[in-house]
């Protein structure tokens, strides 16, 4: 159960551009070790920095999700598209 959450968290390229489901190891860490968050951090940057060197679309599942990405990694609003 506990690998399922972290797969949630992670980000996945599809035909369309890099899909962001979940941020909640940013803003709620209790249930994520220190070493888990810093996985997924890398994981999230590298993926941002793939979308931005092969132009890819940046889709966020939810509002909260585009606003987590704007927010914690600086990323400009109008790239996000939100698919949901």
């Amino acid at each position: 159960m506990r690998k399922n959450n972290i797969r949630c968290c992670q980000p996945q390229q599809t035909p369309d551009g890099i899909l962001f489901r979940n941020l909640e190891f940013v803003y709620v860490p209790v249930g994520y070790s220190w070493l888990e968050r810093f996985i997924l951090n890398r994981k999230h940057r590298s993926a941002l920095k793939l979308a931005r060197k092969k132009s890819l679309v940046i889709l966020a599942a939810n509002e909260r999700v585009a606003f987590d990405l704007h927010r914690y990694y600086r990323v400009p609003e109008d790239s996000i598209q939100v698919v949901g």
